[in-house]
């Protein structure tokens, strides 16, 4: 019906059968004069005006609504709808460039308020005196510093405990970003930076690659949502390249070497990676490294030195790739172990927690509430008392600040007494690869090497272990590479000493090898190892890090 020309639908309406048959008839004649193919398309007016004097004509033409004149266009909005996708490719890189810069300076400010806070730490514990009041005074600080930094976390961010990488690897796989959107935001990335800083300046044995990951992607997303990048905060595609790029300039920042940045944040961010995304990482992590280089000349520190190893070409023929890929191993079997341990502990706390709230929310027993009324003798009272003041006490040890401070207690109890405990990652990172044999009047060889190393494994271990699972912001990769280049150093040192005096024996690339082979046997990457060849500057080494490094992974994944 709605194909009929006005008059023939009013004429449809006059008639006295009233049938749609009458009317598709008397419709669709030839001879009738009033019908025209272009009438099927004419438009469709109200009775009213169709019933016009003029034909429908005047009423359609007061119905029509002269168009507005386009408003024209700047020579600007011209160049822009003219060169979209080159527009597009500009805004990608000027994010990417801010990404990298402000990810590197927000890094740089917490390594000086880390270093700033050990040293106040250490300075006040030196200018105490006696031995007693600077313990009193050294573990007082790290119980206050961790107190506080677990107390952030807590009041805070919740979501800003442990190291962040595992919620990114939920983001990057596909994860809906409205259920993980508070990981990303600014009160997390404040409270993840002040958590770490307190808890560092407190002495816990822990990293900050990992929260750098989480830290650099929190500033990805702040870019994001600014106006200026809103168009690629709206399409996931680009959004999760901007946030892999930030986990791998989280990486280089930590170290300043980018190509190992990447390949690592690739490593353990991700199980499927677009090709992509590469570019744009390598692009953010060097425009981070470039802001690192320069932050460390205009401050003048050296993160780590440069070593001098000289040449190792001859290790295929002496018998000495054997040794480092045997170090490897071992090293490979102390990171599972390292994981193994980690995850019983969590699984023992979480256990004795669970336990604990279960049986302070029961119930007492019928027989002892019986006893109680009924006066039953003091023995039994102060019993069942001493019991529950017993579990009261477990529980309290066991909860968030609990637990915390007894880590802090311990760490700061057992490493006052050595000095190799009091300084920096990056100080004894450098004193254990030295290419040169240790002073005989240095804090390592008194009383002696080997038993100093011991102890700074055993104890690194142990501290490292119990300290990732506070509820606080941590990482692992730092205190474990420390780990393993003092297990290299001290197996170099052995096998030195077993040797002949005519074949020298270079202890400081066992470090080198043992610290890559033990952070690839904790993290399952292989990436370490270009993460160490630019730390330490050098390719002389490479046969033996990477055959140890193969093999620590082997050892681990077994």
């Amino acid at each position: 019906i709605s194909l009929l020309s006005p008059l023939h639908r009013h004429r449809a309406t006059l008639c006295s059968d009233g049938t749609l048959y009458t009317m598709a008839a008397e419709t669709w004649q030839a001879a009738s004069p009033e019908f025209s193919l272009s009438s099927i398309y004419a438009p469709i007016f109200p009775p009213s005006v169709a019933d016009d004097s003029d034909g429908g004509s005047a009423g359609s033409a007061a119905l029509m609504v002269p168009e507005s004149p386009a408003r024209p266009q700047t020579a600007f909005a011209r160049f822009v709808a003219r060169h979209l996708e080159l527009f597009h490719a500009l805004q990608e890189l000027f994010l990417l460039l801010l990404l990298g810069v402000s990810t590197n300076a927000v890094a740089f400010l917490i390594d000086r308020s880390i270093d700033g806070l050990t040293q106040w730490r250490a300075r006040a514990a030196q200018e105490a005196g006696a031995v007693l009041s600077s313990y009193l005074l050294w573990t007082g600080m790290s119980l206050a510093m961790c107190g506080l930094s677990a107390a952030v976390v807590h009041l805070v961010a919740p979501s800003a405990a442990g190291s962040g990488i595992p919620q990114m690897k939920c983001v990057l796989a596909g994860v809906k970003f409205s259920q993980v959107r508070d990981y990303l935001s600014m009160r997390t990335m404040l409270a993840k930076s002040v958590s770490m800083v307190l808890a560092f300046g407190g002495g816990l044995s822990i990293g900050k690659e990992g929260p750098f990951v989480h830290i650099s992607s929190c500033v990805a997303m702040a870019l994001i949502r600014l106006p200026l990048f809103r168009r690629i905060g709206q399409s996931d595609h680009l959004r999760n390249q901007v946030l892999a790029a930030g986990c791998a300039a989280g990486v280089a920042s930590t170290f300043g070497a980018p190509v190992g940045g990447v390949l690592f944040s690739i490593e353990v961010t991700c199980t499927y990676y677009s090709v992509s995304h590469l570019w744009k990482a390598m692009f953010t992590a060097v425009c981070g490294a470039l802001v690192f280089r320069v932050a460390e000349r205009t401050t003048g520190s050296k993160a780590f030195s440069i070593t001098d190893f000289g040449d190792m070409s001859e290790l295929l023929y002496n018998g000495e790739i054997f040794a480092f890929g045997f170090l490897g191993a071992f090293c490979g079997l102390l990171g599972a172990a390292f994981v193994h341990a980690t995850a019983s502990l969590v699984r023992l706390v979480r256990t004795l927690r669970k336990r604990l709230a279960e049986e302070l929310d029961a119930p007492a027993k019928p027989a002892a509430a019986a006893a109680a009324a009924s006066g039953a003798n003091g023995r039994k009272k102060s019993w069942l008392r001493s019991r529950l003041t017993t579990q009261h006490v477990a529980a309290a040890l066991l909860s968030r600040y609990g637990y915390t401070l007894v880590v802090a207690f311990t760490s700061a109890m057992l490493t006052f007494p050595f000095g190799f405990f009091r300084s920096s990652p990056q100080e004894v990172t450098n004193e254990l690869f030295g290419s040169a044999p240790f002073d005989f009047t240095a804090r390592w060889s008194n009383p002696s090497l080997v038993l100093n190393l011991t102890i700074f494994i055993v104890c690194k271990f142990v501290f490292t272990t119990i300290a990732v699972g506070c509820p606080i912001s941590c990482g692992v990769f730092t205190p474990v590479f420390l780990v393993g280049a003092a297990t290299g150093r001290c197996f170099g040192e052995i096998l030195n000493d077993l040797t002949p005096s005519s074949h020298v024996i270079t202890a400081g690339g066992y470090a080198v090898v043992g610290a890559a082979a033990m952070a690839a046997g904790v993290t399952r990457t292989v990436s370490t190892s270009v993460i160490v060849f630019e730390l330490t500057g050098q390719l002389s080494h490479m046969l033996p890090v990477l055959v140890a490094v193969l093999a620590a992974c082997g050892v681990g994944n077994a």
